[in-house]
């Protein structure tokens, strides 16, 4: 931490306390708790690298398993050549 900044902020007491007891059970100071809480909660440039790449499918792409999953609009080809085909690549 190079450059330090004074933060204040008004927490209700029950959550002070409990802030306080766990970063004692974790042997540490309020401070280091609530750094390392924030740390935590902010993602970084690795975690959203990782979070694009386990992105949710879209709504189309959800509507497309759902019904594939039923059974809807699924064809079957005897080969892959015959899909192949079909897709107009062969």
């Amino acid at each position: 931490m190079n450059d330090l900044i004074r933060m204040s902020i008004d927490v209700p007491a029950d959550l002070h306390r409990l802030a306080k007891m766990t970063a004692a059970y974790h042997e540490q100071t309020i401070r280091e708790f609530v750094i390392e809480q924030i740390r935590k909660a902010i993602p970084r440039k690795t975690a959203k690298k990782k979070a694009a790449k386990s992105k949710q499918p879209n709504r189309l792409t959800r509507s497309t398993i759902e019904k594939s999953i039923r059974g809807e609009d699924v064809s079957a080809y005897a080969s892959y050549d015959d899909f192949l085909r079909e897709m107009g690549r062969k």
